[in-house]
């Protein structure tokens, strides 16, 4: 689970990632996302958009 601000979820729509809005599940709210990365790969590739959008 991630919580950050609701531009992060939305630039990593952009890359491709798929993710999941926590925002319904109470008491989260907007802001609060989940993400499942399943490789190697896919994990270094996340890391480097989010240094990127820093």
């Amino acid at each position: 689970m991630i919580r950050h601000e609701p531009w992060l979820g939305e630039e990593l729509v952009k890359h491709g990632f798929l993710i999941r809005d926590l925002s319904n599940i109470p008491p989260l709210m907007k802001g609060y996302f989940r993400i499942s990365i399943k490789t190697k790969e896919i994990n270094d590739l996340f890391l480097n958009i989010l240094s990127k959008l820093r």
